[in-house]
């Protein structure tokens, strides 16, 4: 599918309705799910039926959430992983444990069997041959025999290395919906720049200028790469049903009600509290002065800049990808990025 295609409608405010199997129509797929946040009371209450589908010579779905990283994947890859068996009762069937993915990749299980996958289609050449492959393929194919609802979560699936190619020819007999998860880039960035600080031999401001051209510039190498916004782009390519899943506290059970619609699983998510996994929480207030020796030293004006309008115009294309074309409250936007406890230079 023509890039240009799909970055037509984030260039151009006002496109046309268009069909859903074309680009332009898969882009506008974007977010749909957004629509539901507040609450579609009557998504969960329709279950799907995998044996009348196949009855009826429907293909089965598949659920393909591919991350990106730090958007509520561990919480809701736990979630998925403590109730399968009632998402079995539900329809909707997940992958058995896999094998070693890539050599020098550590082996994922539990919540993070699917990453496995994931890490063999990041092989230059991924071998047909291997056996995460083989046991992959023969589940799917059983999976297709039997008319089977999957769903399958990995934010290992947001780098650019992954060979999406294999991915969407092994899942053609499904119909496919690519969910992805989206975050204010700001509130996105630093919470990249928090896991990873630990292994950069470097300050904030440094980290946030890796992979830029220019001395003065900012062009982080991550947001490049694994973002929302750039991981669109890439699934686009090879699939039509793309979704958006907003960061909420109630991300696993939007998941689960809106997307999946499983009845039997959102029903057991509302009468309890889902844990937030993955997430680290400052048992003390900072003072600015601690704030900026933690960051190796306040961030310039122009950084702050860079940060708000680049969350600005990921809104914006985001925005326009939603079906009707919703605004961007920037007013709203600045008083977010200013609550977040980052420490700036005063001039």
């Amino acid at each position: 599918r023509p890039f240009a295609a799909l970055a037509l409608i984030i260039a151009v405010p006002e496109v046309p309705a268009t069909d859903a199997h074309s680009p332009v129509g898969a882009a506008h797929q974007l977010g749909h799910e957004r629509e539901l946040q507040g609450g579609d009371q009557n998504a969960a209450n329709v279950q799907l039926d995998p044996k009348r589908d196949l009855r009826e010579g429907r293909r089965p779905h598949c659920i393909l959430h591919v991350g990106p990283h730090k958007t509520g994947t561990t919480t809701l890859q736990t979630v998925l992983a403590g109730r399968a068996g009632m998402l079995q009762r539900d329809g909707w069937h997940q992958p058995p444990p896999l094998p070693l993915g890539r050599p020098g990749m550590p082996h994922q299980s539990g919540a993070k069997n699917v990453a496995n996958l994931a890490y063999y289609l990041q092989q230059p050449s991924p071998d047909p041959s291997q056996q995460i492959w083989q046991k992959f393929e023969s589940w799917i194919n059983a999976r297709v025999r039997s008319g089977d609802n999957i769903v399958l979560s990995s934010e290992e699936f947001d780098l650019p290395s992954v060979d999406i190619a294999p991915l969407a020819r092994v899942l053609a007999p499904f119909r496919t919906t690519v969910v992805v998860a989206h975050r204010l880039f700001f509130d996105w960035i630093f919470s990249m720049w928090r896991q990873m600080k630990h292994g950069w031999k470097g300050t904030l401001l440094t980290w946030l200028q890796a992979g830029s051209h220019h001395q003065e510039g900012i062009e982080n190498h991550w947001a490049n790469l694994i973002y929302t916004n750039p991981v669109v782009r890439r699934y686009a390519w090879h699939f039509e049903d793309i979704r958006m899943l907003d960061l909420t506290p109630t991300v696993a059970e939007t998941f689960i009600c809106s997307h999946l619609r499983a009845p039997l699983t959102c029903a057991s998510l509302n009468e309890t509290s889902t844990t937030a996994a993955n997430v680290r929480q400052s048992s003390t207030i900072q003072t600015r002065d601690e704030v900026c020796a933690a960051q190796g030293g306040c961030l310039g004006q122009n950084v702050r800049t860079w940060l708000l309008e680049q969350t600005i115009r990921d809104e914006r294309e985001v925005s326009l990808m939603l079906r009707p074309p919703s605004s961007v409250n920037e007013t709203a936007l600045s008083l977010q990025f200013g609550a977040l406890g980052v420490c700036f230079c005063d001039s």
